[in-house]
């Protein structure tokens, strides 16, 4: 502890003086220092001493809450700065002259006593001009008359407060500093000299910018140390260690020239990185278990981080002082999965992926990332699709160009256990070319970084360098950090035959249509996105068919998940041309999906996942697929193992069963009557002899006049009851589609559509939804499609010959799902179809099973009539080509 003297030793001699050790901890002004003594069990004991006999020029003060600024006096600044350079930091010895009853202490500073060097800061103050000796001092002895010479000198020489530019020597303090962020972007992240002028804790210090004097705070960036609060009687308190951490910083920088880098802002207070002597504080703070890395901050470091991490571990490992209860976290990973190369299948969303990791597919996340996402609206019915998400049709294209089918190294960081119904997450850094996938979503604005607990340690392996590029995206304005608005995207997903139709011809007159794979729900079928037409349409593989997965409850068909799975890992997220031959009945597109050159139906075949569908002929590629179904033939595999003796017993059983079944058919034909006509080519029939119909018409009229449901709204593809414009009365109906002020319905029992109203709709009893539908849709045998320009007469000249008549129906096969018949008229051996071709408004069809040959050569011999007779579409000459007849 420190001795203190009450009277005046000036009278004695210098060689008498006993002198007190301690360390210049502060340099308040050039004639108050503050004076640390040797710890003991704690901080050390601190003196405050004022040079005896002196005045020196009075630092500033910055405003406050009751007073305002006051004004360095001249010379101030130098004079402090030249008496903190000499003993800053310093062990010196003292000696007090006297106290006053305020307790305050005089006397002086001595370097070096009783040798050569020795040196009295009081006497070199005052030789450099930078004090006088008091006006009304009365000193004496031999000390006293040193100082008396050393002023006399200064003045003569004109030097410090005796220059006649003094008056010049004022600084100009920045006390409140208005824009941090024009300081901190001017800095250029280059370091700026400072003094610091006090701490507040390890981690927060006021300093002096130089030479610009500007007074900041500075926050250390990507740590905080343990500091000090309030109480709620307004006491300070103090965390564990938080003395102990900020007398380890005082020691080191109170009062010192440092170098800051400036690099960022946080409220208040700039972000900084403090460097003494070329020695990182942060590090040390870490690495000593003074301080802890935060991650709000960490991604602000402009370098150095992987030593931040590894100084913090260091000291978690050797339990330093806050990490003293620390327990690191058991991350779930085996050795085994730790690290591996796999190939990515499908970008699941902007934060997941699919791999292949040896033949099996594995769903992985992106470690301490989160996908921008567009909460569900109220009263909305379906969840947002990726494309509606912030940026989520852009991160998706950056993810699946960069990703999909290419082989990417993964490093699993964690696995996030299973939480509230949601299942386990293996969180992983994935990187392609040596690129940190989920860093550059994250630089791009496509993604945000996770804030995690101080405690949880379960994250990225690279979590630092999410955290910088988070940083420099909110800085350069990119993706959601944008002040714009994110780009809208609104694409038409193409359902029904009325919509596919509307863009199946501009489609197949561009021949190849480019699109994007989004979802591949069987070996032959899947949605796909087609940039050009802003529209997603789904499509099924022309030529072929796949073996069924099974639904509701019932079992796959042989090699029906190989098949997925085969054109999942061929197509799925991939460009893939389209050339498209039709539309079916329910608004699927028929195609060739063309895949790196190759036609991936001709592909599943060639595997032995798919057979060629009877239509195959229809196409083009026909080589293709026979060349293909015989390598899978001659190769044994899957679908086609033993095929050939199971096609030539198939072969004989279904000779034997057509034939049965012939004759069966004109025993079973059923008188119907012709409700609606849809196509040239189709119709709507109802049974004559079924008494349904009118049970069911009777119940939903009654049902109808007496519902109070008012503002009904049907959903799209479900069942109402609808007033037919016509008549007036309820009828059974399905809802196609919503349109202005209503919705398009068939009239499920009739088969025609109409577009009613809102108020002209109402729900479906439950007793009328069991009954089937009473009109089916048939196809006419032998006939396709007449040229387009011919369709309406053709369609015209159909209804006047089938619509509202009695015909017997014989029901001949099923062509992908619709039946397809023969319509006559009692005693007539000519069916509609024939009759049709005969006067020339009907083309036929290039395919008829092979047992209905004779049929075909029939319609065959009609139409060549009605050509050579120039009759109704052939008025012209031969108006089928190589495109009619589908």
């Amino acid at each position: 502890h420190f001795k203190t003297f009450s009277t005046a030793t000036t009278t004695k001699k210098m060689s008498e003086i006993k002198y007190l050790t301690g360390t210049v901890k502060a340099v308040l002004s050039a004639d108050t220092v503050v004076i640390r003594g040797q710890p003991r069990g704690g901080p050390p004991p601190e003196k405050t001493l004022s040079f005896a006999g002196i005045n020196a020029p009075r630092l500033g003060r910055r405003p406050n809450a009751q007073s305002q600024e006051v004004l360095d006096e001249p010379c101030a600044w130098e004079a402090r700065e030249f008496v903190r350079q000499k003993i800053i930091g310093k062990k010196i010895k003292y000696y007090i002259e006297y106290s006053v009853p305020s307790g305050r202490d005089f006397g002086h500073v001595v370097i070096d006593p009783h040798t050569v060097r020795e040196e009295n800061i009081t006497k070199s103050l005052v030789a450099a001009g930078l004090a006088k000796i008091r006006d009304n001092s009365k000193g004496g002895g031999e000390f006293f008359e040193t100082l008396k010479t050393a002023q006399a000198a200064a003045e003569a020489s004109k030097i410090g407060l005796f220059a006649a530019d003094a008056a010049k020597h004022v600084r100009k303090v920045n006390w409140n500093v208005e824009n941090l962020r024009a300081v901190v972007d001017k800095s250029k992240s280059k370091p700026q000299k400072a003094v610091v002028e006090h701490i507040r804790d390890a981690s927060t210090l006021r300093m002096l910018l130089l030479p610009s004097f500007n007074y900041v705070t500075v926050s250390l960036t990507g740590l905080r140390a343990p500091g000090f609060k309030r109480d709620t009687e307004g006491k300070e308190k103090a965390d564990a260690f938080a003395v102990e951490a900020k007398y380890f910083v005082e020691s080191k920088l109170l009062n010192r020239d440092i170098e800051v880098v400036l690099e960022g802002v946080s409220g208040n207070n700039i972000l900084g990185t403090i460097f003494l002597n070329e020695k990182n504080l942060s590090e040390h703070l870490l690495k000593s278990g003074y301080a802890k890395i935060v991650d709000w901050s960490i991604g602000s470091v402009s370098k150095g981080v992987k030593k931040y991490r590894a100084a913090q571990k260091e000291a978690q490992e050797k339990k330093l002082r806050i990490w003293k209860n620390y327990k690191p976290r058991e991350s779930g990973v085996s050795s085994g999965d730790k690290k591996y190369q796999a190939k990515v299948l499908e970008i699941s969303t902007t934060d997941s992926l699919v791999l292949d990791r040896n033949g099996e597919a594995v769903k992985i996340f992106l470690s301490s990332i989160r996908q921008p996402r567009r909460s569900r609206e109220e009263g909305e019915r379906r969840a947002p699709r990726f494309y509606e998400h912030p940026y989520g049709f852009e991160a998706r294209e950056f993810l699946r160009k960069k990703l999909v089918h290419k082989v990417v190294s993964v490093v699993t960081d964690y696995v996030q256990p299973e939480n509230n119904g949601y299942p386990a997450k293996t969180c992983c850094t994935v990187r392609v070319g040596g690129v940190n996938v989920a860093e550059a979503l994250v630089s791009k604005g496509y993604a945000t970084v996770v804030m995690y607990r101080e405690d949880d340690e379960n994250r990225s392996s690279c979590y630092d360098a999410l955290l910088a590029a988070e940083t420099k995206a909110k800085k350069t304005g990119a993706g959601i950090h944008s002040k714009k608005d994110a780009p809208v995207h609104r694409f038409a997903e193409v359902s029904g035959k009325t919509q596919a139709d509307k863009f199946l011809h501009s489609m197949q007159r561009r021949g190849k249509v480019s699109g994007v794979v989004e979802f591949v729900s069987s070996g032959s079928r899947m949605r796909v996105f087609i940039p050009h037409e802003t529209c997603i349409i789904s499509v099924v593989i022309a030529g072929v068919t796949c073996p069924r997965t099974g639904r509701n409850g019932e079992k796959d068909q042989p090699f029906a998940r190989e098949a997925l799975d085969f054109t999942k890992r061929a197509c799925l997220q991939r460009e893939v041309e389209l050339e498209v031959e039709d539309t079916d009945k329910v608004g699927n597109f028929v195609c060739q999906v063309i895949v790196d050159d190759d036609n991936l139906g001709a592909h599943l075949v060639r595997n032995g996942l798919a057979q060629l569908h009877f239509s195959y002929t229809r196409y083009g590629h026909v080589g293709d697929f026979e060349s293909a179904e015989s390598a899978a033939k001659k190769s044994n595999l899957n679908l086609y193992k033993d095929f050939e003796a199971k096609e030539r017993a198939l072969a004989e059983a279904q000779a034997a069963l057509e034939a049965e079944k012939t004759e069966q058919r004109k025993s079973k034909r059923t008188e119907v009557v012709v409700t609606e006509v849809p196509s040239t080519n189709s119709m709507y029939i109802q049974s004559t002899s079924n008494d349904e119909l009118k049970s069911v018409t009777a119940k939903v009229a009654d049902y109808c006049s007496n519902c109070s449901v008012k503002d009904y709204e049907p959903k799209v593809g479900g069942l109402c009851c609808a007033e037919f414009s016509l008549d007036r009365h309820w009828y059974r109906a399905k809802v196609l589609e919503s349109v202005d002020g209503g919705y398009r319905v068939n009239y499920i029992d009739f088969g025609n559509e109409e577009v009613v109203s809102k108020k002209n709709v109402l729900p479906m009893p439950e007793s009328c939804k069991s009954t089937k539908p009473q009109a089916r849709l048939v196809q006419l045998a032998g006939l396709g499609n007449v040229p387009s320009d011919w369709e309406t007469e053709a369609l015209e000249v159909l209804k006047e010959t089938v619509l509202n008549k009695t015909f017997l129906c014989e029901e001949l096969y099923d062509n992908e799902g619709t039946p397809v018949a023969s319509l006559t008229v009692d005693g007539s051996p000519i069916d509609v179809s024939e009759d049709l071709l005969s006067i020339g408004y009907g083309v036929v069809s290039k395919f008829m099973p092979n047992f209905l040959s004779s049929k075909h050569d029939a319609y065959k011999q009609a139409q060549q009539l009605a050509v050579t007779q120039r009759l109704g579409i052939f008025l012209y000459g031969d108006v089928t080509n190589d495109d009619a007849g589908y």
